[in-house]
């Protein structure tokens, strides 16, 4: 990746996919499942999509955004910490938002956020 800064944008944009039948299922306990015509499922998954969906100014639409870019990596969202989960998406979401994509990359990829878990 370049850039000016390390704040910058990704040049790389992550494919948009639909979930696999075991992922739908580790959804069903999340209370972002039922938004999966939504705009945080339907964004593509880089700046562009993080602004779209951070515009909605409704965190359960982050919250999903968020679940595609943590399963994107490899990763899935612990069940029993649905909480981390949401303050993270309620801070990126709507006028009061303190971050952009870049950062939301850093915080989930970030070695102490425990409610990131590596699939399977």
């Amino acid at each position: 990746v370049q850039g000016k800064s390390s704040r910058e944008a990704p040049l790389v944009s992550l494919p948009v996919r639909r979930l696999s039948s075991e992922e739908a299922e580790a959804w069903a306990t999340g209370s972002a499942s039922h938004f999966a015509d939504g705009v945080g499922f339907s964004s593509s998954l880089d700046a562009e999509g993080y602004q779209h969906v951070a515009a909605s100014c409704n965190a359960s639409e982050m919250e999903v955004f968020i679940r595609r870019i943590v399963t994107s990596f490899g990763g899935r969202v612990a069940a029993n910490d649905h909480h981390g989960l949401a303050s993270l998406a309620q801070s990126h979401t709507g006028r009061r938002a303190n971050g952009d994509f870049v950062r939301l990359i850093e915080e989930v990829s970030d070695p102490t956020c425990i409610w990131v878990q590596p699939a399977g």
